[in-house]
């Protein structure tokens, strides 16, 4: 399976609320992280955002923490890093678990659509976007073959993202909406600051 690779190189990750300001060149990588609810929009799921926790529930068991810009991608109902991110002021959202420890983890939705994943392979943060559209269980799989130990799925589909390559072009990916509900999360990798 054909796939894009965004391996982050100095930078910094969090989480936000809201569009992203697309000018901000500072701002390397962003996608949707967390999901909506159809129903009522809110955030699906334990989502914490500086140390503020915006939503609850855990019926995704994948999560991914941020504390101290030391990044965790697991699988489990119950985690302390929930705790600590919030003691710390930290980021810790849920989506489904796609590998769990080099294992197969199985999702039930089984349509076809554009894939991205967060992923740790070979101790290294990378995030995973697939070519064409694919199943969960086809992209899974093929995040297992290609070496991955644990990984999360992001929102993928046509949501609206952007990345900036090693040549500082910009790229963007998914469709641009208009009235996206303002607690849409991302996902934000932001330079590292020179000191």
């Amino acid at each position: 399976m054909p796939f894009q690779i965004f391996t982050p190189n100095n930078m910094v990750l969090s989480l936000a609320v809201g569009m992203q300001d697309k000018t901000d060149s500072t701002l390397l990588f962003v996608a949707q992280a967390a999901d909506i609810r159809a129903d009522n929009l809110d955030i699906v799921c334990e989502f914490v955002l500086e140390g503020k926790q915006l939503a609850y529930g855990t019926a995704k068991k994948g999560y991914c923490a941020i504390i101290n810009n030391f990044i965790t991608i697991g699988a489990g109902a119950q985690t302390p890093l929930l705790q600590k991110a919030i003691e710390s002021g930290g980021y810790f959202f849920r989506q489904y678990a796609l590998v769990d420890n080099g294992e197969f983890v199985s999702n039930k939705p089984k349509n076809k659509f554009i894939r991205r994943a967060i992923a740790v392979k070979n101790e290294q943060v990378i995030m995973v976007q697939s070519i064409g559209i694919e199943s969960f269980h086809d992209f899974t799989q093929a995040l297992i073959d290609f070496g991955v130990r644990d990984a999360i799925y992001l929102v993928g589909s046509n949501a609206y993202g952007w990345y900036y390559d090693r040549e500082k072009q910009k790229h963007e990916f998914g469709k641009e909406r208009e009235n996206l509900p303002a607690n849409v999360s991302y996902i934000v990798w932001r330079a590292k600051l020179k000191r």
